[in-house]
């Protein structure tokens, strides 16, 4: 038997190792979505269709204790533990599996993207006897059928000798993986967090693979390769009415990187969807550029409610520094007023402490997401995620100041830029995300009935429209005069 484990949250936070390219953040937010790491799912999908006894104990959404998962592998007594570990979450995985060591006579493999990035150092844990490396959904399945040695990507222990076989396996034709084992979990729903949680049961999907557009802060990459690589339109479909018949799903999350890379394949997604009458709602994260108002409209039709876009930057030398195409403001503007104008809302990201930033470019950011004005907006200080080229850029010029996995997180500053120090960099992220808080209490100030309140309310907010209504006379005085 195979027992398949996402272990526990760590104390005090909610842990998505699905998240930043599978690479995971932690959250210290009760609220925050509990997301399911597909490629478990997958895997125990995988191993059903070849009639291998597997079991998923996923601890996520059921917040199971360290007490529990050494209980259930007790009880179970598999032949193997597939653990599924993430940067942030590393040393606490680590623990977890030392003391699954310690009182079970398991073999321990773990996988995942930072599995693949740091094999060296895993496998040399006495705890651990073998790491899968790149997509793990077959490999699972040939270490029940096949010599250890004929297995690709596989890094493991032969009486304390390590081997690693090469041709780390990515998956060219995803059609052929069977949907996922959701029922293999005895779980009613995952949670989007407070965004979708009237869309209950709900679930994820990943349809494609991989992101062709090489921004160098960027993990997806990393872990899925830049080739794009997507399930056919049919396929897709045929998965959520699967979701909608049968488990009773009325939410939806698309986890692709990028989903609408293909207009044209989004739109026979979207026309089957109507064409088979699937009554449910959901989100997806894409690029500004890759909608227009025709697309987003079929989109609303087929019964899109949210979309996460992501801006990064508003400034252009800031964007070309890290491979990003530059899209003008009013470009952005206009297609997330075309999404209100839908009834679709917006979740627009923003990266603090790129390369070229200064105070002045996080001001810019600060103000154009305040005049953006989407549904929701996310500001994350830039996080060297490992393997990607602008890592290795801080690193070059010294501006890496902390390099400890439990504080790649997106929110915690551990890097300095040119202008600013690591401190200033999370003095203006955390100002950014408070001015959002009191512009989204401005936007929803009819329900501060008391007049009391609403005064003080006032008094609370004003001083940052002030301050922006300043900077931009004098930035427009200073562009007259000089």
């Amino acid at each position: 038997m195979i027992f398949l484990l996402n272990p526990p949250h760590p104390p005090g936070c909610i842990s998505n190792k699905d998240t930043m390219g599978g690479f995971g953040q932690i959250y210290d937010d009760p609220l925050a979505a509990t997301l399911p790491p597909l490629d478990l799912y997958y895997i125990g999908a995988v191993l059903r269709k070849n009639q291998i006894d597997a079991k998923i104990f996923d601890c996520g959404p059921l917040c199971q204790t360290v007490e529990d998962v050494i209980s259930a592998i007790s009880a179970d007594v598999p032949q193997i533990v597939g653990v599924r570990i993430s940067t942030p979450t590393c040393e606490w995985d680590l623990g977890i599996i030392r003391k699954i060591k310690d009182k079970c006579n398991v073999q321990i493999v773990v996988f995942g993207p930072h599995a693949t990035l740091f094999e060296q150092q895993l496998i040399s844990n006495q705890s651990i006897d073998m790491v899968i490396l790149g997509e793990p959904e077959y490999a699972f399945c040939d270490l029940a059928k096949k010599q250890k040695d004929q297995i690709d990507g596989l890094v493991y222990k032969d009486n304390g000798v390590i081997s690693r076989n090469h041709n780390v396996r990515m998956i060219a034709d995803l059609d052929e993986l069977p949907f996922p084992a959701w029922d293999m979990v005895s779980v009613e729903s995952f949670s989007q967090g407070r965004y979708v949680s009237d869309h209950m049961p709900f679930y994820t999907i990943l349809t494609s693979r991989g992101c062709p557009y090489g921004c160098t802060y960027c993990p997806y990459p990393i872990a899925q390769g830049e080739k794009w690589r997507a399930r056919s339109a049919e396929n897709v479909v045929a998965e959520i009415q699967y979701l909608v018949e049968r488990l009773g799903m009325r939410g939806l999350l698309f986890r692709d990187p990028e989903f609408t890379v293909d207009n044209n394949r989004v739109k026979a997604i979207c026309e089957q969807i109507l064409e088979k009458k699937l009554s449910f709602s959901w989100r997806c994260e894409t690029r500004v550029e890759t909608v227009n108002e025709e697309l987003l409209s079929l989109m609303a039709r087929a019964g899109c409610v949210g979309i996460n876009f992501g801006v990064e930057s508003v400034t252009g030398k800031v964007l070309e520094a890290v491979g990003r195409k530059k899209i003008a403001p009013k470009e952005i503007i206009e297609r997330v007023d075309n999404c209100k104008k839908l009834g679709i809302d917006t979740f627009c990201f923003f990266i603090i402490g790129l390369p070229g930033d200064d105070a002045d470019t996080i001001l810019d950011n600060i103000d154009f997401a305040l005049t953006l004005n989407p549904t929701a907006a996310q500001f994350t200080v830039f996080t060297p995620y490992y393997g990607t080229e602008l890592r290795r850029w801080y690193d070059d010029h010294g501006f890496i100041e902390q390099s400890d996995a439990e504080s790649m997180t997106s929110y915690k500053s551990t890097v300095r830029t040119e202008r600013l120090t690591q401190t200033e960099l999370q003095k203006f992220r955390d100002m950014a995300s408070k001015m959002w808080e009191l512009n989204v209490r401005t936007r929803n100030y009819t329900e501060l009935k008391d007049e009391a309140d609403y005064l003080n309310f006032l008094k609370s907010t004003s001083w940052y429209k002030i301050f922006f209504a300043c900077r931009r006379i004098i930035r427009q005085i200073s562009s007259l005069v000089f």
